[in-house]
């Protein structure tokens, strides 16, 4: 590569480094023509600090869960990412349904006690779900 441009490459254990929006440049990566792989922290770290990178400016939710397995979630500036949660609404209890809107762990929808058709995924999803189906048992 030119010097001065930036190749997407996979580097084993620099994956290991978490994803942070607010270390752009928290990491400095290059390779030897040889094929070895430097990485260089750009700030001190002490012992038992977790090494983060950015993995690239205002990734959506959705990017972060399709390509690397996360969310950022709620209070994430680019916190976007929904899922239909239509069919297990649909056969949950009723009760339980409404009990969910009203405890604010689903998003209404236009019907007074019924959730919205896409709710965004978090730990508030993840709670109805548990509600849901364990509703009854």
């Amino acid at each position: 590569a030119d010097a001065g441009t930036s190749n997407g490459v996979l580097a084993p254990a620099v994956d290991l480094a978490n994803h942070d929006p607010a270390r752009e440049e928290a990491l400095a990566i290059s390779a030897s023509a040889e094929g070895a792989v430097e990485v260089t922290t750009l700030r001190a770290l002490s012992r038992g600090d977790p090494v983060t990178f950015s993995y690239g400016p205002a990734l959506a939710d959705d990017f972060l869960l399709c390509q690397y397995g996360f969310v950022l979630g709620p209070g994430s500036p680019v916190a976007a990412c929904e899922v239909d949660a239509s069919d297990l609404v649909g056969r949950a209890e009723r009760s339980a349904v409404e009990e969910c809107v009203r405890l604010g762990l689903l998003r209404p929808g236009d019907r007074r006690g019924s959730p919205a058709a896409f709710q965004p995924i978090g730990d508030r999803l993840l709670e109805a779900c548990f509600r849901l189906v364990t509703a009854g048992a």
